[in-house]
């Protein structure tokens, strides 16, 4: 009895406080504005997801749901009961014109309750019969309750408003404007610091039991991050520490969001105040969406949205480069602003191509206020428009995802009905995330983001096994102002940037993969495990970016996580655990690098999954278009191989191996499987490669041998063929009842490319430098006692890249013609034709000179500018287009009446380009000569005349070395070359007239010494020294020649037809090593020289007067198969 009148003592004695507390807490929840010191002195109270008023000077706005403001006017009541000892208190509070007074009422035994009976235990503490209607949200209304509907227990009024709370409860902070409004008191109730709450959320009657994901315990990690906090809410992965700087841990993530899609809907797009901001925030990347809508001009909520999602100029930014579909969202009425939403707005951003979309907005309520009793004016249903829903059921069915913020009321232990709606309907699980907001205590410690400083807002709850925490403080500039915004608005855009970024790296990813990617790899924090304040943990971007942590049958709603990868390679490199399997579809390879622990079966139907140096404990089924690679790993639970199972390395196997008929095993250059259980060959195939490690190895004549399959117990079956590419031969043989050995060794290469080639004589000449720098290699290494050296061992490597492509039908012609060098060769054509030329422009300059009336006895300047172009060819090698650009300037003197002397100096510059992968060469020459002519018309009509001249030329080559697609490199080098040109000739003239006809031999004579040279950009870089090659010819012809005056000037029409022999064969062949192995010589061939070859031309030459005259000439040079020429001369000459 003592206790119990102790304790009544104590409740009066708490009741006589009560009304002084309440105007103390209300005084106190109107001063709890945010502040940020760099911005103004002045800020507004501001919920930025859900309650809380929007002031302005003023005038107050509900502006926060989907929904029409609710306005609060007159007398507000609510009681609660309490029960200690056996004593009941009941505490009335009663709220008029914003002062809220509190009546206790204290009984020994039963509390007395007037007119209220006893609400049922599964129910949630709910506000008496508000009015419902299928668009609008449960009000404090008292309309009367249609019959066909349940009786509701009476409860004392819950207005939707933010409640007072005994110790201070933080909502959200107003961002900064530029007015310093005034900040209001909200007329609010007064409620208990812990309002009673039933233990058990609402019992959804017609919900049906489905599956839920379980995060386990991580593992520690041998590794502790350096700054893994100690104090506030527990830290459970231990690898990963705090950055208060970077909470969301994205600071090393390199993706931006590139060609993802986002959807926004919020307020404030077409803020024509903000018009500035949007631009420098988002540039072209933001397409406001025409929705009919429009927010009042202080609205900047969906602008600081969207900047976390994707803003680009500011740290915030989570995917800065993402493309954003902004829909303003806001519906206006008399009563003030909210957000809503309409079926036909996901609609257009679905088109646009959104299939993330971020919702920063919902009603001010818990999900658990509501049920799924459709008599129930408390229906989830009631709160959506229907069309809302389907749209919400059809885009998650396609591969939509929904991120909503859950709410920012620190007393909620469930999110908003919009957060939790899959609670509700779980067929939306599958694309929905919630988005719990982690922000700073109080007011007074804003801008204080240490660990400990930190709550939450609205809770995970019911929707724990969908929800996901972030960091809910940023700091926003808006228009020149910086801006302090709190709460799970901000929260849920940094999981949706995240969500940009994972679509970024994984394109072929639906909602669920990258919601099972973001969840799984969230940093487990507060209760370990899935827990009902923070889901599943803290944001980790980085991780994420990484792929899953987990397959979990909750999250994929399926016993598998199916991937579908349509082409290229993909890595999931975070360790894998959970209860689920994967299936593996498309034509696209999946890498896994981390520890797979999950349980459920591997299914691989098409493509390739990669398992790299880890423990995959998942048995694994292998489809006949699928391929496994096991890179040194140990698979725990068997493999059943219908397709391709690739060993690199030293994998295990602690189970089966069981091969269908129609299997291969690839077995890569040393490597061994060993299998700890049963070996079923089944008369597959064994295919033996030349690479190791994932890179390709060069393989003797001699060959290498290595245990292909071991087992522990005695293999079954044998291989029925045995494969290998074809520059290799491949052998396997049964050593035991428990190994076969398998031997691979190398082909010839010369014989190689003259079976499988047509033949061609660039390719053959390549095979046998290949062939003689692979036996030269092989001896090394075998010498070495079966490795490389410290000198051979980069050409090695290379060489190994060659032996795949040689036999690859895709690279091997690409390679050979790549490889042949023969430009250092053909090349030399070109110089020995602009000997050539330089030749035949002063031929026919002394036979113009012999021409002419009025030659005199003083000197004569003369310059001669030349124009050429052709080609170089031969059967079996590349074809090269030829130009030359040209000049001489000459000085000659006729010194008696039968000797003319002259020099001239040349000029020249000519380029060659080779297909077929030859290359390009770029020569300029210079040089000097020495003519004369003996004879005169007027005396005799012999003439003997000639030339000598000397040549520098400076080469520059330019080529591409392709030892397979990936493998180029680009040679560049220069060598310079000198030219020595000696030429003689001499004719008879037959004179009828003015027409002559000039039979006439000659003799050519010219030497280019090539310089040396050396590639070093590749191992099969060429390396040679210096070459010198030589041609003489002799050469039969007949000039004919044409006196006629043209107004008074002589002009003199020429044609001739000359042939020339070679004496000697000179294919410009030279001796080269590869620059990797220069001890291994071999030949270089490339385009000769033409041994036959024919000149025709005509010219004209014309007596201004007699001290000028001008010349031009055409010269063709035709070969039977080694190209043509074409030359063009015009000149002057002047006499003093």
């Amino acid at each position: 009895m003592k206790s119990k009148s102790l304790v009544v003592a104590m409740a009066t004695m708490l009741a006589l406080s009560t009304e002084a507390d309440a105007s103390k807490l209300a005084s106190e929840l109107a001063t709890t504005a945010r502040y940020y010191p760099s911005a103004t002195n002045s800020y507004n109270k501001y919920s930025s997801m859900y309650s809380g008023y929007y002031t302005n000077n003023n005038n107050r706005n509900y502006y926060s749901s989907w929904f029409d403001p609710t306005r609060y006017r007159g007398a507000i009541t609510r009681t609660v009961t309490t029960k200690i000892n056996g004593v009941v208190v009941t505490k009335i509070y009663t709220t008029v014109n914003g002062r809220t007074t509190v009546r206790v009422i204290i009984t020994d035994g039963k509390p007395t309750v007037v007119n209220k009976p006893t609400t049922p235990t599964t129910r949630p503490v709910i506000d008496t019969k508000p009015v419902v209607t299928p668009t609008q949200p449960v009000t404090d209304k008292q309309p009367v309750e249609s019959p066909v509907q349940p009786v509701v227990d009476k409860k004392p009024v819950e207005t939707p408003t933010q409640p007072v709370v005994r110790t201070p409860v933080e909502n959200p902070s107003q961002p900064i404007v530029d007015t310093k409004p005034v900040v209001e008191t909200p007329t609010q109730p007064i409620v208990d610091t812990k309002p009673v709450r039933e233990p058990e959320p609402p019992i959804s009657d017609t919900g049906p039991i489905i599956i839920r994901p379980s995060k386990p315990i991580a593992t520690r990690s041998p590794v502790v991050a350096s700054n893994v906090p100690t104090r506030g809410e527990q830290w459970n992965d231990r690898s990963r520490g705090y950055n208060l700087r970077d909470p969301n841990n994205k600071a090393n993530v390199t993706l931006d969001g590139s060609g993802v899609i986002v959807g926004i809907l919020d307020s404030g797009f077409k803020n024509y105040l903000m018009a500035n901001d949007i631009e420098k925030k988002f540039g072209h990347r933001a397409e406001i969406i025409e929705t009919g809508r429009s927010a009042p001009s202080s609205a900047t909520h969906g602008i600081m949205v969207a900047e976390m999602v994707g803003g680009g100029t500011s740290n915030n930014g989570v995917a800065p480069k993402a493309k954003l579909l902004l829909a303003d969202i806001t519906r206006t009425t008399a009563n003030g602003s909210g957000l809503l939403a309409s079926a036909s707005f996901y609609n257009d951003l679905w088109n646009r191509g959104a299939r993330i979309f971020n919702q920063s907005y919902g009603i001010p309520k818990p999900l658990t206020y509501f049920n799924n009793d459709s008599r129930s004016m408390y229906y989830y249903e009631r709160q959506f428009d229907s069309s809302i829903l389907n749209i919400y059921k059809n885009k998650v069915k396609d591969g939509g995802l929904f991120i909503w913020a859950a709410g920012n009321n620190r007393g909620d232990k469930d999110p908003s009905v919009q957060a939790g709606l899959p609670h509700y309907m779980p067929e939306l699980e599958k694309g929905w995330i919630s988005v719990v907001a982690l922000a700073t205590r109080s007011s007074n410690s804003l801008g204080n983001f240490e660990w400990s400083n930190l709550l939450p807002y609205s809770q995970a709850g019911v929707a724990k096994n969908w929800t996901v925490s972030a960091m809910g403080d940023y700091v926003f500039n808006l228009r020149g102002s910086n801006v302090v915004s709190s709460g799970s608005s901000f929260a849920a855009p940094a999981v949706t940037g995240t969500a940009a970024l994972v679509k970024q790296k994984y394109p072929w990813m639906d909602g669920n993969l990258i919601k099972q990617s973001i969840l799984t790899t969230a940093t487990d924090i507060g209760v370990r495990g899935v827990d009902d304040v923070y889901g599943w943990g803290l944001l980790n971007v980085e991780k994420a970016t990484n792929g899953p942590a987990r397959f979990d049958k909750g999250l994929a709603f399926a016993d598998n996580v199916t991937v579908n990868i349509p082409n290229g390679r993909y890595e999931f490199s975070n360790d894998i655990d959970g209860n689920a399997g994967l299936v593996k579809n498309g034509k696209g390879e999946l890498v896994l690098s981390g520890a797979s622990t999950f349980e459920g079966v591997t299914t691989l139907n098409e493509g390739a999954i990669t398992i790299n140096g880890k423990k995959y404990a998942s048995k694994v089924n292998v489809g006949n278009r699928g391929t496994l690679v096991a890179n040194s790993t140990t698979l725990e639970n068997g493999v059943n191989n219908e397709g391709t199972f690739v060993n690199q390395g030293y994998s295990t196997i602690n189970n089966n191996y069981i091969a269908s008929a129609q299997s291969t095993l690839v077995s890569d250059l040393g490597s061994n499987l060993n299998v700890k259980g049963e070996v079923d060959l089944n008369n597959s195939t064994l295919a033996l490669t030349a690479e190791k490690d994932g890179k390709a190895q060069y393989v003797t004549a001699k060959g290498v041998t290595t245990s292909a399959i071991t087992s522990d117990t005695a293999i079954k079956g044998n291989f029925s063929a045995i494969e290998t590419s074809g520059l290799l031969n491949a052998m396997a043989v049964k050593t035991s009842e428990n190994e076969i050995s398998a031997t691979v060794s190398r082909k010839n290469v010369a014989d190689y490319v003259n079976k499988t080639t047509s033949g061609e004589a660039m390719w053959e000449n390549v095979a046998m430098a290949l062939e003689n720098s692979f036996t030269t290699l092989d001896s090394q290494i075998e010498e070495n006692k079966g490795t490389t050296t410290a000198t051979n061992d980069s050409f090695a490597q290379q060489a190994a890249v060659l032996q795949n492509s040689i036999a690859n039908a895709n690279t091997q012609s690409v390679v050979l013609d790549s490889l042949s060098g023969q430009i250092y060769a053909s090349a030399q054509a070109l110089t020995f034709e602009n000997a050539e030329t330089v030749n035949k422009d002063l031929s026919n300059r002394l036979v113009m000179l012999g021409a002419l009336d009025n030659i005199g006895n003083t000197a004569g300047v003369w310059v001669t500018g030349i124009y050429g172009n052709g080609t170089l060819k031969e059967a079996g090698f590349g074809e090269g287009k030829t130009n030359t650009y040209a000049g001489q300037l000459g000085f000659d003197k006729q010194f008696t009446d039968d000797v003319i002397l002259g020099a001239a100096l040349n000029y020249s510059k000519a380029d060659v380009s080779f297909n077929r992968y030859g290359g390009s060469s770029k020569a300029d020459g210079i040089g000097a000569s020495l003519y004369a002519r003996v004879g005169n018309k007027h005396k005799t009509p012999w003439y003997v005349q000639g030339r000598v001249g000397y040549g520098s030329v400076d080469s520059d080559v330019e080529r591409n070395i392709i030892l397979a697609d990936n493998n180029v490199s680009t040679a560049k080098i220069n060598h310079r070359d000198k030219v020595l040109s000696a030429y003689v000739e001499s004719g008879y003239d037959f004179k009828i007239g003015n027409l002559a006809f000039t039979p006439f031999v000659g003799l050519n004579h010219d030497v280019v010494r090539r310089g040396a040279f050396s590639e070093e950009n590749s191992q099969f870089g060429l390396t040679a020294d210096k070459a010198t090659y030589k041609q003489t010819s002799g050469l039969v012809g007949l000039r004919t020649s044409l006196d006629v005056n043209v107004a008074g000037m002589k002009t003199t029409l020429q044609g001739y037809v000359n042939h020339q022999k070679a004496f000697n064969d000179e294919d410009l062949s030279f001796k080269a090593s590869y620059t990797g192995l220069q001890d291994a010589k071999f030949d270089v061939k490339g385009i000769g020289l033409a041994k036959s070859k024919t000149w025709v031309g005509v010219g004209a030459l014309t007596e201004v007067n007699k001290n000028t005259s001008l010349y031009v000439n055409y010269d063709l040079k035709l070969t039977k198969s080694k190209g043509h020429n074409n030359v063009v001369t015009a000149g002057v000459r002047v006499t003093f």
